[in-house]
């Protein structure tokens, strides 16, 4: 076995047990805050998880034709879940950073130049 094909098998484990935890936190989250920003993260994790074991079982397994059909439906998949995790960072940053008072600066000390040099 090869250094490259034993790190495929480890990105792999390593992916599917990161996906799994993130699916333990966020349904509890979810289903206590009702917050929609951890159902997404869910979907995100669940489109992921999906995709990884998909790949690893049916795709290596499939003809040229359908391996084509696979590649786009993979990338759909990557495109949704990468979706899902951003639109999820941003609901569930928003009201934090909403609650962040705004950066003033004080004339007399700190005050950015007025005509910064060119």
């Amino acid at each position: 076995m090869t250094l490259s094909q034993i790190l495929y098998y480890l990105n792999t484990v390593v992916s599917v047990l990161c996906n799994v935890a993130v699916l333990f936190y966020v349904v509890p989250a979810y289903q206590r805050s009702k917050n929609r920003a951890f159902l997404l993260l869910g979907a995100s994790a669940l489109i992921s998880l999906f995709s990884i074991i998909f790949h690893g079982t049916i795709a290596s397994k499939m003809s040229p034709d359908a391996h084509r059909i696979y590649g786009v439906l993979v990338q759909l998949m990557y495109t949704a879940a990468s979706g899902c995790y951003m639109t999820a960072v941003v609901l569930l940053c928003r009201p934090i950073l909403a609650q962040l008072s705004p950066v003033t600066y004080d004339e007399d000390k700190t005050s950015p130049p007025a005509n910064p040099p060119s």
